[in-house]
């Protein structure tokens, strides 16, 4: 049954709650996330006044009289303030002075499970009396206590996939869930139902995300575990899998995500459709104006064609996903970042007439991405990171010597961006500072602070670097001069409906004729309820 009709986006990253006859979300209502609510039997939504800016709903308690949430009062880079909110309605108050990217309450109240950075925490309701009992290689999101209270499961986010684990609440017996005869790519996001007897989750394979039950056996570990059994096959994606109070239902989250191409027409001062046929972002030009490259949605495959849609071809398949193309300056190589099941990012390159895709590096467990062409072709930047948003260092691949080297002061960088006269790298801190290289000086000096996106994009005379601000609560796209350091703020993207796709979030770029060119989300986003019945 639909439950939601409203069309807006939810935040399924953080999921659904229920008190038992309301559902609670946080939506996406222009470029503000806004905690909504809706009956469980359906209807309208309504906003739920928090008081507080920004805010994430974590967790519902026990007794369903506070909320615990997340604010962008007082966070930090990624992660966000901690506060109780009562309800019906009450003043908010910060949980000690706990920072998180999630929070959930144990099941008897007296503790608060949350995750920040890649370490998993214990503390009091009050905030007090922290101790960490996980650090994981990624990032921790959705930790579900078990009915008990002795167990906590998590997903974790790392080489580019999504996986399940589970650990004592004592810190003892950190494992994955699935060990082997896995039969999806990635797996996130699960709760138990309220008797404790199944884990329900959601599980990604070929670009499609459905709802599984993993019948419980009682025991940590077992020598043969039970069988995960597919409860939804699509169309639509399924995911935040919430059981009702009473186990006879599951409240879900589903999706056909897509994405339109638009370009901002200045003498109207509107966003207008580009290449409308396709679902599409992280669109670049070659240099020549003559061909374009695209990432197709949600399948994360890449494309080429002409720059009206014609002569189209595709040049990678599933499972792969590809992000950022980069065009080789003569437009012969296209090199781009792509991710395989269970392993890190890494640099590839095809020819823009097909055929098989090859990798240029493979370091160890580090994720390797963001491409970037040196002006003669015969060279490749690219970034290095420990896990998301660690990032270690940038490097120089001589495509003709296969040779590496270190990008000199680049410890801790991100994000190049070779300017296409030569002379500068463009990069980013761990912090999102922009930062740049001049090869004349051998000096990084920085440009701009706060810029929250990784997609930079140079004008053809390396005059400017365009970015934009666009999953933030002050949405906008910007231009920088090289030599002033001048800032221009050029569009305004509120109540823009901007897509938010893996693995980055917001995109935008300049088209073949140098037009500011982004992606706005079309999706079809609603809660549905699904019956359940065990047996």
């Amino acid at each position: 049954m639909q439950i939601t009709r409203d069309g807006r986006k939810k935040v399924g990253a953080i999921g659904l709650l229920t008190d038992g006859t309301r559902l609670y979300f946080s939506e996406l209502r222009g470029s503000r996330l806004t905690p909504t609510e809706v009956s469980t039997a359906g209807g309208e939504t309504a906003q739920i006044s928090i008081g507080l800016p920004n805010v994430v709903l974590y967790d519902i308690s026990p007794d369903n009289s506070e909320f615990l949430v997340g604010s962008s009062a007082q966070a930090r880079e990624g992660e966000r303030s901690v506060w109780m909110v009562p309800l019906p309605a009450g003043s908010p108050r910060p949980v000690g002075e706990l920072i998180a990217h999630d929070a959930v309450w144990s099941p008897d109240g007296l503790e608060i499970a949350f995750v920040s950075g890649s370490d998993l925490y214990l503390t009091s309701a009050e905030g007090t009396q922290s101790h960490k009992i996980a650090r994981v290689n990624g990032y921790p999101v959705w930790q579900r206590f078990s009915r008990d209270g002795r167990r906590i499961r998590f997903s974790v986010y790392a080489k580019a996939s999504f996986s399940l684990w589970e650990i004592w609440v004592d810190g003892s017996g950190l494992r994955p869930l699935f060990t082997s005869g896995k039969s999806t790519n990635q797996e996130c996001c699960g709760t138990w139902t309220p008797d404790g007897k199944y884990f329900v989750y959601q599980a990604e394979a070929n670009a499609t995300w459905n709802i599984w039950v993993l019948p419980e056996s009682g025991r940590i570990s077992v020598r043969r575990p039970p069988k995960p059994l597919q409860l939804t096959t699509g169309p639509i994606s399924f995911s935040s899998p919430l059981p009702s109070k009473d186990g006879k239902r599951l409240f879900v989250i589903g999706q056909q995500p897509h994405s339109e191409l638009v370009l901002y027409d200045w003498k109207s001062g509107q966003f207008v459709p580009y290449l409308p046929d396709i679902s599409a972002g992280q669109l670049e030009a070659s240099r020549n104006g003559q061909w374009v490259a695209y990432v197709a949605y949600p399948e994360g495959t890449l494309w080429r064609s002409k720059p009206d849609g014609t002569e189209t071809i595709q040049l990678t398949y599933p499972p792969m996903k590809v992000a950022v193309p980069h065009w080789s300056p003569d437009g012969h190589s296209i090199a781009f970042m792509a991710s395989q099941p269970n392993k890190p990012w890494r640099v590839f390159m095809i020819a823009p007439g097909g055929g098989t895709p090859q990798q240029l590096t493979s370091g160890t467990d580090s994720g390797e991405g963001d491409p970037s062409w040196s002006p003669d072709g015969n060279s490749l930047l690219y970034g290095e990171e420990v896990a998301v948003g660690q990032p270690k260092l940038i490097h120089q691949l001589d495509l003709k010597t296969h040779q590496i080297s270190n990008v000199p002061g680049s410890d801790g960088l991100l994000g190049p961006r070779w300017s296409p006269d030569g002379r500068y790298i463009a990069a980013l801190t761990a912090t999102y500072d922009l930062v740049l290289f001049d090869s004349r000086t051998g000096k990084w000096r920085q440009l701009h602070t706060n810029v929250p996106n990784r997609f930079l994009t140079w004008t053809p005379d390396s005059r400017y670097i365009y970015f934009d601000t666009g999953f933030t609560t002050d949405p906008a796209i910007y231009r920088i001069a090289i030599a002033t350091q001048r800032v221009q703020r050029l569009i305004e993207l509120k109540d823009f409906p901007g897509a938010a796709w893996e693995p980055f979030g917001f995109w935008s770029g300049l088209s073949p004729d140098g037009s500011i060119i982004t992606q706005r989300d079309t999706s079809a986003q609603e809660i549905y309820s699904l019956d359940l019945q065990f047996r």
